[in-house]
């Protein structure tokens, strides 16, 4: 047994991790993992930020890497040019796409923003306050690893001000540490709690109002003033991904680091 479970450990030392593909039989994630009201994963959708539009097809080991950039394919919600606050696309008008939190790693195409002036940062802001855009001007946002260092209340004026500044129908992915897994803990400097799929719940308002009206700012002065549609993906350990369909919905209901990183596309519903 000893034996068996360095090995374990071993392996699981050495990996790189890869994006699973058809997390979720017939498109159907457990329930726990699919907050009502939101749109469900199409069955063939790949559901991290790195897999290929072929991922379903293709063996784990040949899976691109966790760093890569997040195809259209993996999700429902595309992320499209958005239509101006008028309803009509602005002809000729570059489309503003906002990295939040950035720090030195910007995406390629975006406006990159963090509280510090690192190598490549176009605009220092405090996403903690009044960030610099009016409403419905941008098409489209990006926030890797940056939500997770924000106390529980400030998020949720993360979420008004995303809200306030996306156009109507716009787009914004969002990638976390995987609230079961070691990664969500090992920085001193995120805050608590670690972010869950349940979080997402609290974006709708139609969910809000039925469930949770103390969490509205209808209620509460500082609660959420926002409403958004949101899809759930994952990206997995290869030992979990390798494994069939029955076997990867336990992991993930389940399995302590089977998730490594939660990857959230949110679209406003204005």
């Amino acid at each position: 047994m000893g034996n068996l479970l360095k090995q374990l450990f071993t392996a699981l030392g050495r990996a790189t991790w890869y994006h699973a593909t058809r997390i979720f039989r017939g498109g159907q994630a457990p329930q726990a993992q699919s907050p009502p009201g939101t749109a469900t994963p199409a069955a063939t959708a790949t559901p991290a930020a790195s897999a290929t539009a072929a991922a379903s097809a293709t063996p784990a080991a040949a899976r691109v890497p966790v760093n890569a950039a997040v195809p259209a394919s993996a999700f429902q919600f595309d992320a499209v040019p958005a239509a101006s606050s008028s309803g009509s696309a602005v002809p000729g008008a570059m489309p503003l796409r906002i990295d939040l939190g950035c720090g030195t790693r910007k995406e390629a195409g975006f406006l990159g923003c963090d509280q510090r002036p690192f190598a490549g940062v176009d605009v220092v802001m405090d996403m903690a306050g009044r960030w610099p855009w009016n409403d419905d001007t941008v098409d489209e946002a990006h926030m890797s690893h940056a939500l997770e260092h924000f106390t529980g209340p400030q998020r949720v004026h993360i979420f008004n001000e995303l809200y306030r500044v996306l156009k109507p129908g716009a787009i914004a992915t969002i990638i976390t540490p995987y609230w079961c897994s070691n990664r969500a803990y090992g920085d001193f400097t995120h805050a608590w709690p670690p972010v869950s799929e349940a979080l997402y719940s609290y974006l709708s308002k139609a969910w809000r109002k039925e469930l949770a009206p103390d969490t509205d700012i209808e209620w509460n002065p500082a609660g959420y003033n926002c409403d958004f549609d949101s899809e759930v993906r994952y990206s997995l350990h290869p030992l979990i991904a390798s494994g069939d369909q029955n076997a990867v919905n336990m992991a993930v209901t389940f399995y302590k680091e089977a998730c490594q990183d939660m990857v959230v596309r949110i679209r406003a519903k204005k």
